[in-house]
């Protein structure tokens, strides 16, 4: 029978129907089922805000701010920071992503002997799309994207990583349409 030994509990709040509010908090008791044993705190908490007009346009824009402090384990706290918008304009949508980590040198696959055991690493990454509906077929849509990253790090990690390296992305996707509510009679 499973023991359970971690909890965690998240407090929600929408003072408005365009916004929504959380944090959270999880004690997590022995985070990784292989390794020395290693207790975390994990903190977040979120803003949303959606914006809507028109018949099929809105704006959606999301700030997160998570941390992980290590109460027991040989892991440095870290925080991350995330910052997205994304621009519905009927079948086609724009985005844009701000993303900060800090990485330890075990999380990245790095040398301990080169670059330090429990070292942090700073990562930013900038990212763009776009993303267009092509078709609904079915309550399926299907829809072709393209978007890319640069990212930026510390020149320490120059060899490894290059200078400010970026991804490229192209993708279809199809998945299914969007439930809608109908009133009952």
């Amino acid at each position: 029978m499973p023991r359970f030994n971690s909890w965690s509990a998240r407090l929600s709040y929408n003072p408005l129907p365009a916004w929504a509010l959380q944090v959270s908090q999880a004690w997590i008791n022995d985070a990784h089922a292989s390794g020395p044993r290693e207790d975390v705190n994990k903190s977040t908490a979120s803003a949303i805000h959606s914006l809507c007009w028109g018949s099929g346009n809105a704006l959606n824009t999301t700030a997160v701010w998570g941390y992980n402090h290590t109460v027991r384990g040989h892991h440095p706290d870290s925080h991350t920071i995330l910052l997205e918008s994304a621009l519905s304009l009927n079948k086609t949508a724009i985005y844009g992503k701000y993303e900060w980590v800090e990485k330890s040198t075990e999380n990245l696959l790095l040398d301990e002997t080169i670059y330090g055991d429990g070292e942090l690493f700073q990562i930013n990454a900038i990212t763009l799309g776009v993303q267009q509906n092509l078709a609904n077929v079915l309550n399926t849509n299907m829809s072709v994207g393209v978007q890319g990253s640069l990212y930026v790090a510390l020149d320490k990690l120059e060899l490894v990583y290059g200078r400010n390296p970026i991804g490229l992305q192209a993708d279809l996707r199809i998945n299914p349409e969007l439930m809608r509510w109908q009133a009952l009679d």
